[in-house]
């Protein structure tokens, strides 16, 4: 192989090298979550909003995806928990066909759990209808 051929050869690895890091590093930081808190906008009674953002690269945009969420029909909304690599989260919030009826929500760390914090939430609170299957997921 000339020197052309060798050098070419390097090249070819260096920027293959570069690749594997690249994609590496971009599956390595999807690795944030954060759960947001607020109001929901159409009821005055303390009518719970909650969103779970999960797989974001940073935490930074974990929160404010998470605050988007929430902000989609809450006010008042803020983070209640945040959570990383190969952690998870998982929100539950009991439907209210009218702003006057009890609401009760739990966050857990899987479905089991935030759908038992729920129903013994709900139960406590008298909510009108029980907890449905919990929304969220795990990061990388």
């Amino acid at each position: 192989m000339g020197q052309f051929g060798l050098r070419a050869h390097k090249a070819a690895i260096t920027l293959f090298a570069g690749f594997a890091a690249m994609a590496l590093a971009g599956e390595a930081r999807a690795e944030y979550g954060a759960v947001a808190s607020g109001h929901d906008v159409a009821c005055v009674s303390a009518a719970l909003r909650l969103h779970v953002a999960f797989n974001m690269r940073s935490q930074a945009l974990a929160d404010q995806a998470a605050l988007a969420g929430c902000e989609r029909g809450g006010t008042d909304c803020h983070i209640i928990m945040r959570f990383g690599k190969g952690r998870c989260a998982y929100i539950n919030v009991t439907p209210t066909q009218s702003c006057t009826e009890a609401s009760a929500s739990a966050v857990g760390s899987t479905p089991q759990q935030a759908h038992s914090l729920c129903m013994n939430h709900a139960r406590r609170v008298g909510a009108a209808y029980p907890c449905p299957a919990p929304i969220g997921g795990c990061n990388r």
